[in-house]
């Protein structure tokens, strides 16, 4: 769920959490957030999150990751994701 006004505690409970996650809606809502900046975080370990940091970046969007998997996925998109 991402809502730009902030979510109050006792509404999260209420979020359906098994909503499939359809990317190419997330991005286009992130790309009309109305900050500054947007920093995304990724605190996963998952490796389908990581394929799509190319796209964070290409949008603009700051990454702060833990995750492992982008660099050391192919050498190919690790020197793609340390040149955006």
């Amino acid at each position: 769920h991402l809502d730009f006004a902030g979510l109050h505690a006792d509404e999260v409970l209420s979020i359906e959490a098994d909503v499939p996650l359809i990317w190419p809606e997330l991005f286009d809502k992130l790309s009309r957030h109305p900050y500054d900046e947007l920093v995304v975080v990724d605190i996963t370990a998952s490796e389908a999150l990581s394929a799509y940091y190319q796209e964070f970046a290409r949008r603009g969007f700051h990454m702060i990751t833990a995750n492992k998997h982008a660099g050391a996925s192919e050498q190919a998109n690790y020197g793609a994701l340390t040149k955006t």
